[in-house]
C-alpha cells in the first residue's frame, strides 16, 4: 500500500492523514482512540504490523524467486556453452529457443 501524506482535511485542524492506493483517507493522529479504546487500538496496531510483516515477508520470498530464476538460467547458459554435445532447448511451441555451437557445427550452420 502507498500513501501520501497530508495535513488538513481533517475534523481537526491539522491533522496528519494519508490516502492510501484508492484514495481512501486514513487519520494518522490518534491519541483521543488511545485514550478511549487503548485495547482495540493496540489490537489494531498489532494487525498492521502483522500485515507489514506478510507485505515485508511476500517481497522477499519474490525476491529469492527472481534470484533462483537468475541463477538457473545462469547454469543453463553455461551448460549450453560448454557441452561438447550438440543441445537445443525447444519452446513450448516446438521452435528453437536456444542452441550451442556444437549443435550448430552438426547442421552445418553458423553460430549466428
Amino acid at each position: 500500500m502507498s500513501l501520501a501524506l497530508s495535513r488538513g482535511g481533517g475534523e481537526k485542524t491539522g491533522e496528519r492523514r494519508a490516502l492510501n492506493q484508492s484514495g481512501g483517507d486514513i487519520p494518522l493522529d490518534r491519541s483521543e482512540e488511545l485514550q478511549k479504546d487503548p485495547l482495540h487500538t493496540t489490537q489494531a496496531m498489532w494487525d498492521m504490523i502483522q500485515s507489514m510483516g506478510r507485505l515485508v515477508q511476500a517481497q522477499l520470498e519474490r525476491q529469492r524467486a527472481a534470484e533462483e530464476s537468475r541463477a538457473a538460467e545462469e547454469a543453463c547458459r553455461q551448460l549450453l556453452g560448454q557441452a561438447r554435445q550438440g543441445l537445443a532447448l525447444l519452446t513450448l511451441e516446438g521452435r528453437w529457443g536456444k542452441v550451442n555451437s556444437a549443435f550448430c557445427q552438426l547442421l552445418g550452420l553458423s553460430d549466428d
